[in-house]
Formats: structure tokens, C-alpha cells, sequence
């Protein structure tokens, strides 16, 4: 009925004396006794990996994703240029919808905001960016009001190249008020994108997922 005593577990035994890094930036405020922003490595999907920790002061630190490529590969843009007649913004195509008033400009972006539960970049956080233009574009969004037919003139640009994160196979780009939309996928961390026409833009339709690379 009893167990042999060699074969008998220890009752008592060390438990992963492993390092465990924090997985989020608040968690991260007690594991590094810190109120300083900085890169922290973080426990993101299940992978270390170094996470830019801001507003560590606060009861409320973000996450944000450092972009190696930098702000010249991370932009969005709706063009403020256009064609002198009338065609540019057509009477017959959703005019109620295309007054061609749409605000231009270029965002360039030094970092993204993370949700490193979710695994998706906020688009419309611009702590680490700026503007030239009247108005801040979205991560991952572009257009223009430059004529009706398939010419788009704006421009987005999203390279992750050399952090841990790739651009989800999921993520799809819809255009507005029938814009044209060219995507052009170079590879799984890196994607461009042309976008624009009757006053319309593109953007990514449920959001910028991410996945993990592959160790």
C-alpha cells in the first residue's frame, strides 16, 4: 500500500531560482527599484526583451517600443498637394463626404506605444514623434485629396527592423471614401504603403497587431 522511501519525493525542495523579469513597466517600477525611463527588459508573449519604460515617476507607466530603424522608416503622411480642377474631389462620388478640407501632414515616429498583453501598437499615441503639417497622422496611416482617380500621393512607412516584433499576417489596410490603397508587404517587419484619392486615407481596418518573432 505505501510507497518505498526511495522512491519518495523530497518533501521539500528549491523552487526556479531562475531570474524572472517583469512584464509590464509598473511591475517593473518595484522589481528595479527605479523611477527612471529607460529600457527595461520586460517579459513580453513569453520572450525577454528590452521594453522603453516612460512616465516612471507616475502610478501609471507606459510601454513603448523603440524603433532601431529609425523615424525615417516610421512615418505616416497625408499629402497636401493637388490637382487644380475640379476632378480632384468629384460632384458624383460621396461629396457630402469629400469637401477636400482634410487637414495634411507628416508624423515621424522614434518610438510606439506597446500593449504588451494584447500585443498592439496604439496608433494615435505621439509622445515620441512629431509633425510637419497641420495635423498629426496615425501610425500606419496615409492619404491625400490629390484627384479622384488611382494616383495616391500619401505615404506610410512601419519597419520594425531590430526588435523582436513582426507585423501580423492578420492586419489588413481598408481605404475611405473609396481611396486607393497600395500595400506593399517587403517582408514580415517592414511594410509601405501608398494611400489616397477623393479625400480618402488608409489604415489598418482592426488595428496594428503584432506577433513574436521566432526564437
Amino acid at each position: 500500500m505505501y510507497c518505498p522511501k526511495k522512491f519518495k519525493p523530497r518533501r521539500k525542495q528549491k523552487c526556479n531560482q531562475s531570474k524572472c523579469y517583469p512584464m509590464s513597466c509598473l511591475e517593473a517600477k518595484k522589481y528595479y527599484n527605479t523611477n527612471k525611463d529607460n529600457e527595461y527588459n520586460l517579459v513580453v508573449a513569453g520572450r525577454s526583451m528590452l521594453i522603453y519604460c516612460y512616465d516612471m515617476s507616475s502610478s501609471h507607466p507606459k510601454e513603448y517600443l523603440t524603433l532601431q530603424a529609425g523615424y525615417r522608416e516610421n512615418y505616416a503622411e497625408v499629402n497636401n498637394r493637388r490637382l487644380n480642377y475640379p476632378g480632384n474631389c468629384p460632384y458624383n462620388v460621396r461629396r457630402y463626404n469629400c469637401d477636400c478640407q482634410v487637414k495634411s501632414g507628416k508624423t515621424e515616429f522614434r518610438r510606439v506605444r506597446l500593449d504588451p498583453v494584447k500585443l498592439y501598437i496604439i496608433e494615435n499615441d505621439y509622445t515620441f514623434s512629431w509633425t510637419n503639417g497641420t495635423k498629426r497622422i496615425e501610425y500606419g496611416t496615409a492619404g491625400d485629396c490629390y484627384n479622384s482617380v488611382h494616383c495616391p500621393q500619401g505615404r506610410f512607412s512601419i519597419n520594425l527592423r531590430g526588435t523582436q516584433f513582426r507585423i501580423s499576417p492578420d492586419v489588413i489596410w481598408k481605404g475611405t471614401h473609396e481611396a486607393s490603397v497600395e500595400i506593399n508587404n517587403i517582408n514580415s517587419q517592414h511594410v509601405v504603403g501608398k494611400c489616397g484619392g477623393t479625400c480618402g486615407v488608409c489604415k489598418p481596418a482592426t488595428g496594428l497587431k503584432l506577433d513574436v518573432l521566432p526564437p
